[in-house]
């Protein structure tokens, strides 16, 4: 006497990506999105920067540079 719930008798099929056309297919939709992600976190992130150091160059005031150049004299 078998339960309904007995896996002896029942067939069941794994979903397989067998073919290299569906791999190649699925490897390159994920790769898409991946870099997608990225670029949009990317140009976040510059924005964000570019606020900051506009920022803090507002709070900082003026700086000053102070550049000296000099030749050594020959001995």
């Amino acid at each position: 006497m078998t339960t309904p719930n007995s896996t002896a008798n029942v067939n069941t099929r794994e979903f397989q990506a067998s073919s290299k056309a569906a791999r190649t297919g699925f490897l390159s939709l994920a790769a898409m999105v991946t870099f997608s992600v990225l670029a949009g976190m990317s140009q976040i992130a510059n924005a964000q920067a570019d606020d900051a150091l506009v920022a803090q160059a507002a709070s900082q005031g003026a700086v000053q540079v102070v550049v000296v150049c000099g030749k050594r004299s020959a001995v």
